[in-house]
């Protein structure tokens, strides 16, 4: 049985989204075709299936660029029973940038910017899933809840321009869905297809638009059968595991990322606000935070402030809301302590590194994956942390990214 952290009981669904992740070590070249990545552990492979596995992501290396810094990354397996490293094999590098990494059974799939690829944990069984095309670019990839499709936002590559929805059969590799953004029904949405994330039944998906400035996209939900649904929502925001919900701000703060003066919960389904708190005039400064990954709870902080130049951090104070699916019958609960809500959501399947200190959400608005943290040596790299599961330690890695656990 495989288990995500971010949604328990669902088959595969972690995704990591990261906008310096790495690219593929001369074995993604179209070009080329697919070589089989180079491994990294000294041991022979073996993964025993019988066992309780944890699986991560870290930096193996770096390298200065025209461009700038790229990473070369590796995909760990490490076997939780045994107290071992079972498998790894470097997954970035030179050549082109990584969108995300999944778990789907016991294989993993991973999307560059050219193309989404499917392969054993140990680097073996490569199998194409999709190529881009040239002059084209993969902005996003997500995972099905059932790990039967994966969701792919593809745009031209030279300058943001509207793009398409691709919905890809994993077994078959036959395109199930394709939604241009050139269709009219999309006309007067703000920003381009960026991100993208599945609803919890399965559905179909909320498709997130980029604006390559200060301002907030706009919000769609894609359904398989075709049908499309713009989003009536303002600011910035998270949508709930189960593709229902959202939780945004609004107000006249405008302190992009960081809150505003209203929050508001907005149901998609039926367009009603099922929660709201302060307003206009309010000078209380709401940061809308992270969903549990059942979707029941939200997570929000306030504090007081009347500009972006009055917040801080160490004023900021947490509160937790909880839903029946469609109300908030209940007052916000202060949250004296995030990392114990999180072991509470997440159990023995959270992820955490020893320079971290529980206040990061564990999932980012688009509910992907937040990276751990990392831990610099000055003006040098950075130093390799130990990365825990379940407060276990399975080893160090320099710059950690949790993919998923995979439970017999």
């Amino acid at each position: 049985m495989i288990e995500s952290w971010k949604q328990s009981g669902l088959v595969a669904v972690v995704v990591i989204a990261a906008a310096v992740f790495g690219a593929w070590m001369q074995a993604w070249s179209l070009d080329q075709g697919l070589v089989a990545p180079s491994p990294v552990a000294t041991a022979p492979i073996s993964i025993d299936w019988s066992h309780r596995l944890a699986v991560y992501t870290g930096q193996v290396s770096a390298e200065q660029t025209a461009s700038g810094r790229v990473e070369v990354r590796a995909v760990m397996t490490w076997d939780v029973t045994a107290g071992k490293l079972a498998a790894s094999f470097e997954s970035g590098g030179i050549g082109a940038y990584s969108v995300g990494i999944a778990l789907v059974g016991r294989d993993v799939v991973f999307a560059t910017e050219q193309q989404v690829v499917e392969a054993a944990l140990d680097g073996t069984g490569l199998r194409r899933v999709f190529a881009a095309g040239d002059g084209n670019v993969i902005q996003d990839m997500a995972i099905s809840p059932d790990g039967r499709l994966v969701a792919i936002v593809v745009t031209p590559k030279d300058v943001p321009r509207e793009g398409a929805v691709r919905v890809v059969d994993l077994q078959t590799l036959q395109e199930r869905l394709v939604v241009k953004q050139s269709d009219s029904r999309f006309a007067g949405i703000r920003g381009v297809f960026w991100q993208v994330q599945w609803r919890g039944d399965g559905t179909g998906v909320l498709v997130h638009t980029g604006t390559q400035s200060e301002m907030w996209g706009s919000l769609a939900t894609i359904f398989l059968d075709g049908r499309v649904r713009i989003e009536d929502v303002q600011g910035y925001g998270n949508v709930s595991p189960t593709g229902r919900m959202r939780a945004g701000d609004i107000g006249a703060i405008g302190c992009m990322f960081v809150g505003a003066n209203q929050l508001v919960i907005r149901d998609l389904e039926t367009r009603s606000v099922p929660l709201r708190a302060g307003g206009p005039d309010s000078s209380t400064v709401y940061t809308p935070w992270e969903w549990s990954p059942d979707g029941s709870q939200f997570v929000f902080f306030q504090q007081e402030a009347t500009t972006c130049e009055e917040l801080s951090s160490e004023k900021q104070v947490a509160y937790v809301v909880q839903t029946n699916g469609s109300s908030f019958p209940g007052a916000p609960i202060r949250v004296s302590d995030l990392a114990a809500l999180h072991r509470e959501w997440y159990g023995d399947n959270l992820f955490t590194a020893d320079c971290d200190h529980g206040d990061e959400p564990v999932v980012d608005r688009w509910g992907k994956l937040r990276p751990l943290c990392f831990l610099q040596s000055g003006p040098g790299p950075y130093r390799a942390v130990t990365v825990r599961v379940g407060g276990q330690a399975i080893g160090t890695a320099v710059d950690p990214q949790p993919v998923g656990v995979i439970t017999p």
